[in-house]
């Protein structure tokens, strides 16, 4: 989804439907979320070890205990790195996720890459570690937000966890 908005290929809409015109990576805010926060919470949550829309069928889990050996974490942990989160000691990920033939363990590193985590219903505020944007763009109205809300929620802009 990040890369058809990169691509300028998703229509931004208000929520009264009205069009605001295409939207572009600096309209996009992650909630970064630690997934052990999520495992003793008691919440429903699965992941896969592939993208789920694929063409290859994804295997699903919820056993936390089985994550590290169901995701093909090596693809992620490889160098060069980028989108590193230091504040949260998040080193990063690697910056390549294209297929390729040779070696083999690249054949479906694009798919696998994209490995998901689903949460059932929504997130809490509190399960969020911070809040990550690409610029300032959208700085101040986000920061205004979680100052209102009375959450302390750090917010960040890392250019380096965008396309």
């Amino acid at each position: 989804m990040a890369f058809t908005i990169h691509k300028g290929n998703v229509p931004l809409k208000a929520p009264d439907g009205a069009c605001l015109g295409m939207a572009s990576m600096n309209d996009v805010a992650y909630l970064v979320v630690q997934p052990a926060t999520l495992s003793v919470s008691g919440r429903e949550f699965w992941f896969t070890n592939i993208a789920c829309n694929s063409g290859v069928p994804a295997t699903y889990n919820n056993d936390m205990s089985e994550m590290q050996s169901h995701v093909d974490w090596t693809l992620f942990d490889e160098t060069p790195k980028m989108g590193r989160i230091e504040e949260i000691g998040y080193g990063g990920v690697c910056r390549y996720s294209f297929d390729r033939d040779e070696p083999d363990r690249y054949r479906m590193r694009s798919k696998k890459r994209m490995a998901e985590f689903m949460v059932k219903d929504y997130l809490q505020m509190n399960e969020v570690s911070c809040i990550v944007l690409k610029n300032n763009t959208h700085l101040d109205d986000v920061q205004a937000w979680v100052n209102a809300s009375g959450l302390h929620l750090p917010v960040y802009v890392k250019p380096g966890c965008y396309f």
